[in-house]
């Protein structure tokens, strides 16, 4: 029992001395893409406005459409890293925007979940394997109006919640099994000004979102030892995120542009287990992340005489660690309206990195249907 004991101890010394920035900024790390319309351009949607009413991107955008809209989504994807994969599927999107009939500008309001991350991580070596897999969605709550004469602002209540679990397996049989679990609270703020009948401009801030994070631990130590631990609790608050751009809305193409300024920096860890250990996390936070600007744009071709729309995008979107390598994405789309109620839409899109040399990616084909009243 005595040996037991201090194996306990130790174990426990040993498992919470390893948190550090990693363990922070993971559960705001992932990869994105719930609408298909707008993962297809990029996601370069805060001044998509009419052509892309998603409030997820800018809440203001539902303000410039007239039509009430309910979406539904389903996205098939799969990490690569050297021959290891890891397929993941589920529904990535369910929203309903609701145009009320007003005497003068336009109002509207809109309720929906958003699949905002997907944890998808699997790598083999010869003496440690890990694996990460879950998911992050978020609840919304949203209105727009248009505040004066070609002039929207939007406001979005979000509840985020999610769970992914961490599978580290090492050569001599011992595992460890990490499971967070989190709830939270944030919203957006975004305005959207109509320069022109072709020219949007839109800006929206991402509020700080806390996260209240309960985490299990369980370590296997061979056939003869299963060490389950206390939910070890604490919470993250992910700073304010600035995101700019515009669309140039045309005749028979749009094109979009977008930029988000965060600074990772400024990510906060805050837990029971003192104040030495939490200023050591926070301290790892200044010290290896940085504030990164990330690049988005896309187009839309709306083909002649055609029920069709067709959609491109790329994205940069630099590391939040220092000293490690950006991401490069791609991604293109298309979507059929038919007889102006039913709109079906699909996207691909592909992120690519390196991780030590390995070339790595991750896609997701993302198939959507919207009904337009």
């Amino acid at each position: 029992m005595e040996k037991l004991i201090i194996l306990f101890f130790l174990s426990t010394s040993i498992l919470f001395g390893q948190y550090n920035a990693d363990d922070a900024l993971r559960p705001f790390n992932g990869f994105t893409g719930s609408l298909p319309q707008t993962a297809a351009i990029g996601g370069a949607g805060v001044a998509g406005g009419q052509v892309l009413p998603d409030f997820a991107t800018n809440p203001a955008n539902m303000a410039l459409t007239k039509f009430s809209i309910l979406r539904g989504s389903y996205g098939s994807s799969e990490f690569t890293s050297g021959t290891e994969t890891l397929p993941q599927n589920r529904i990535s999107h369910f929203s309903y925007i609701h145009a009320l009939p007003v005497f003068r500008g336009s109002m509207s309001w809109g309720a929906g979940l958003t699949q905002d991350l997907e944890y998808s991580m699997k790598y083999q070596e010869p003496t440690y394997s890990q694996r990460i897999e879950g998911n992050s969605y978020t609840i919304h709550l949203a209105g727009a109006t248009e505040f004066a004469k070609d002039l929207y602002v939007g406001a979005d209540f979000q509840i985020p919640v999610g769970n992914f679990k961490l599978t580290s397996v090492f050569s001599d049989n011992s595992l460890l099994l990490v499971e967070p679990s989190f709830v939270g609270l944030s919203g957006k703020l975004g305005i959207i000004h109509k320069l022109t009948p072709f020219l949007n401009i839109g800006i929206s801030a991402q509020l700080p979102k806390t996260l209240w994070v309960s985490e299990d631990n369980t370590e296997v130590f061979g056939d003869t030892l299963t060490i389950e631990y206390t939910p070890f609790e604490y919470t993250l608050t992910r700073p304010l995120e600035l995101q700019a751009g515009a669309a140039l809305h045309m005749k028979r193409f749009d094109l979009f542009y977008q930029a988000d300024l965060i600074n990772w920096r400024g990510l906060k860890w805050n837990s029971e287990e003192g104040e030495l250990f939490d200023q050591a996390i926070n301290t790892d936070i200044e010290e290896t992340l940085k504030r990164t600007l990330t690049h988005k744009a896309g187009i839309a071709i709306h083909p002649v005489r055609l029920p069709f729309n067709f959609y491109g995008g790329y994205q940069y979107r630099p590391a939040q660690k220092k000293d490690a390598d950006p991401i490069t994405v791609t991604s293109f789309g298309f979507s059929w309206l038919f007889k102006q109620s039913l709109n079906v839409s699909t996207s691909w899109q592909s992120w690519n990195w390196k991780y030590d040399g390995q070339d790595e990616s991750w896609t997701q084909m993302n198939i959507g249907i919207e009904f337009i009243f």
